[in-house]
């Protein structure tokens, strides 16, 4: 049994901000708030605390294993396994230094510009160096010695205060003297639970190995893991939880949709948040909130970025939410594992392996951070709801169904004891005691990731559709990869659509705007302003789509000469990688998009051309 403690993050100072959205922001009067740690400013301006997140104390990690031996030659082996790692907010990645920013810390110097007179060569703008053989290095000009930054002259902007001004910086949307202010800047989330869990990771194997001969065995092994609370989409949580990224609640997507906005030319949602628009949202959706921060004093018909969509987000004062240690990621890893080895015999060593498997996550872009009825998804026949994420569960962009290793070392039979020309002290010296080495790999291809379109409104990676009208159970064509006129070589590059863009078809566009029509695609829309419904091809492998496979042999040729004796030696190596030259194309463009001229064509290679390395020591 293991413990882990697993502390959120800490700055040493307590320097950092966040984001609390419980507390109302007085310019506003909204949730949503920034707020300092420690105790800067006092209660209320700061939290009085290190962190917002709470520690986790539950990281119990138990580890048991088992080995049966049913004879002399076969062997059961069992094992289950939790453990935690370091990510997130506790410790590793996105927010590793700064958790989630030092916003109201800073503040900015801006220097003068630098002038050069008296027809010399530009130096520095500004000089840290007071030493007098360095400010008078030229006798015909006069230099004064600078221990200033930008010189003796230059005022400097006060030292951050930290009060409930500081508290309100990046507020947006709001009366500033004559004219009103937009929302130019975001704030970060640490979610007190979420950011106190580690990651998660569950494993557990079962398998028999048995003994063929006294120098081969056979192993057969099922290994599994889940993994929970793992980071997603790069450093940050991405837009895993739509509330906490200002994702737009797709109820309103839906809703509003085809509702035009009051030039009945656009969009409601595009359209900026004026007297007139407001009253046709009260009409459509009369629940929804409209805070008198952005209505009452006109932001909406001063900027044009003051949107109906904007307005409708958890925390319409921030033009994004950051939702730093979000980690909601999933992945379920089950394979079925054989293992061949062969222990030194008659020169010969190796080890084969073969693996097939299946990744499963929902760790990727996400289309959506919320939970989704049918009737929000493009061409849905879901009468239910999916669940948050859930719709982007598919095989991981790293699954690979299938890989092969095989490597081992052969001591070439000539020239030894009892071998051809053993007795031959020429041949002894010459072609006894090579060796020769070989790694072979083979690696089924990942997942094509199809994506683009035309996202939905306020929503994450704009995705496709699946075309209802394709027959065919393929979106492949044209063969396999590099089956064309010209197989690998260079020319077969750019040239070739491997995957058929009419397998794909825009979302359904719900808009009503000219030239419009409900229920289509973007192939049939022209120039109208449009509001799709969220795309419903799978996150990957759509129509079983996956990238080139890849196989590789390298190999490797190497002798020891004694010298005179056996502490002086001459070693000889010579390595071959891809020995067979062959080229692996990478995976073709996935970026869909109608009439996409590029679009499933392979644009390069992933390896490299056929190495010889030859190298040559002295040991003594």
């Amino acid at each position: 049994m293991r413990w882990d403690y697993l502390p959120p993050f800490h700055e040493l100072r307590d320097r950092w901000t966040f984001l609390n959205p419980t507390m109302t922001n007085p310019l506003t009067n909204t949730p949503g708030i920034l707020q300092f740690a420690g105790n800067y400013g006092g209660t209320g301006v700061s939290c009085g605390c290190h962190t917002p997140v709470n520690t986790y104390w539950k990281n119990w990690g138990p580890r048991i294993g088992a080995a049966y031996s049913i004879n002399s030659k076969t062997v059961v082996r069992a094992g289950f396994a939790l453990a935690f790692s370091e990510a997130g907010g506790v410790g590793g990645r996105g927010g590793a230094t700064g958790g989630t920013g030092q916003t109201g810390f800073n503040t900015n110097a801006v220097g003068p510009s630098g002038a050069v007179t008296g027809g010399y060569a530009a130096g520095p703008a500004y000089w840290l160096n007071s030493n007098s053989a360095y400010v008078q290095s030229n006798p015909n000009e006069s230099y004064v010695a600078n221990t200033g930054l930008f010189g003796p002259s230059f005022t400097y902007p006060a030292q951050p205060s930290f009060n409930v001004t500081a508290q309100e910086i990046g507020t947006g949307f709001i009366s500033t003297g004559g004219g009103k202010g937009t929302a130019n800047a975001g704030a970060s989330y640490a979610d007190p639970y979420l950011s106190g869990r580690a990651p998660e990771i569950v494993l557990w194997n079962f398998g028999i190995e048995r003994a063929i001969t006294s120098s081969t065995t056979l192993g057969i092994n099922y290994v599994g893991d889940e993994s929970h609370f793992i980071i997603n989409s790069g450093t940050t949580g991405a837009n895993a939880r739509g509330l906490w990224t200002n994702e737009l609640n797709p109820y309103y997507m839906a809703l509003l949709g085809p509702v035009l906005d009051s030039t009945a030319t656009k969009p409601l949602l595009s359209a900026q948040a004026t007297a007139a628009n407001l009253a046709i949202l009260a009409h459509y959706a009369p629940n929804a909130p409209q805070p008198a921060f952005y209505t009452n004093n006109g932001a909406g018909s001063a900027s044009s970025t003051a949107t109906i969509q904007q307005m409708l987000v958890a925390f319409p004062q921030y033009n994004g939410i950051t939702d730093t240690w979000g980690n909601v990621g999933n992945f379920a890893y089950n394979a079925l594992q054989l293992m061949i080895q062969q222990r030194p015999a008659h020169g010969l060593t190796f080890n084969l392996n073969y693996t097939y498997s299946k990744n499963l996550g929902d760790d990727g872009t996400y289309r959506s951070g919320w939970a989704l009825p049918g009737a929000y998804i493009s061409r849905s026949t879901n009468a239910g709801t999916i669940p948050q994420n859930r719709i982007d569960r598919s095989f991981t962009v790293i699954s690979i169904p299938q890989t092969v290793n095989i490597f081992g070392v052969y001591q070439l039979p000539f020239g030894g004891k009892g071998q051809p020309g053993g007795d031959k002290a020429a041949v002894r010296w010459l072609a006894g005691g090579w060796t020769l080495s070989e790694v072979y790999t083979y690696l089924a291809g990942t997942p094509v990731v199809v994506n683009g379109g035309s996202g939905a409104a306020g929503q994450g990676q704009a995705m496709p559709d699946l075309n209802p009208g394709w027959t065919s159970g393929t979106a492949r064509q044209n063969g396999s990869y590099g089956s064309g006129p010209n197989g690998f070589q260079f020319a077969n590059l750019s040239n070739i659509k491997y995957v058929n863009s009419q397998a794909f078809i825009s979302a359904t566009d719900n808009s009503t705007a000219p030239s419009c029509i409900p229920g289509s695609s973007s192939q049939a829309q022209g120039s109208c302003q449009a509001s799709y419904l969220i795309g419903n091809a799978p996150r990957t492998a759509a129509y079983g789509l996956r990238n080139p496979g890849a196989q590789n042999l390298n190999a490797g040729l190497h002798r020891s000469f004694p010298l005179g004796n056996e502490s002086r030696t001459f070693v000889f190596e010579a390595n071959c990688f891809n020995v067979w030259n062959k080229v692996q194309f990478g995976g073709p463009s996935a970026a869909w998009s109608y009439n996409s001229s590029s679009f499933g064509e392979v644009t390069g290679v992933s390896n490299s051309a056929r190495d010889w390395q030859f190298a040559g020591h002295f040991n003594f």
